[in-house]
């Protein structure tokens, strides 16, 4: 999946944003996963599969943002270069599968416009702004870094940065702080 918003979404099982099994391969690149819910894996649900994250955010999702199981098949979850709220905490690891949490991640409110509307472009303040693999293959289309989320990255969609509500903290999220 390349520069897709998934957002708004229920399931009543698995995945409410994206689910993922039975030995799948799955590349999301420059992806916005926010405001999903289900019984398991709000944001993303991966079982005996392997996926990779990059550029990306997955933010408000519940009840956990990613939700990753591996009990037979060996699996894994390879993350770069993305927002996950409660950072790696913000995964759920169960059984025997891999997970790997590399350069460039972190956990700091990614100021969407307006999700409620919805619009998850970047405000001008996003910490998510030049924040992407600084490889000149993920470049924006105008030549500066990688934003991450779906509308970074040469696929991306150029657009003038705008401030919306200001009703976010850039601080690291309560889960992982903790509370």
């Amino acid at each position: 999946m390349l520069n897709v918003t998934i957002a708004g979404n229920l399931s009543h099982g698995s995945g409410g944003g994206v689910s993922c099994f039975n030995a799948s391969e799955l590349n999301l690149k420059n992806v916005t996963i926010s405001d999903n819910s289900s019984e398991y894996g709000g944001g993303i649900y991966s079982s005996e599969s392997n996926l990779t994250m990059t550029n990306s955010i997955s933010w408000s999702n519940t009840p956990q943002e990613i939700l990753f199981e591996s009990w037979n098949i060996p699996s894994s979850i390879s993350i770069e270069y993305s927002d996950i709220r409660g950072g790696e905490t913000g995964i759920i690891a169960e059984g025997n599968g891999m997970t790997g949490w590399s350069e460039g991640n972190m956990d700091v409110h990614p100021a969407f416009v307006n999700p409620s509307v919805p619009d998850y472009r970047l405000q001008s303040v996003s910490p998510c702004i030049d924040a992407g693999n600084p490889a000149t293959e993920y470049n924006d289309k105008d030549g500066a870094r990688n934003d991450m989320g779906a509308y970074g990255g040469p696929g991306g969609e150029s657009y003038a940065y705008e401030d919306g509500p200001r009703n976010f903290r850039r601080q690291a999220s309560p889960e992982s702080a903790g509370c």
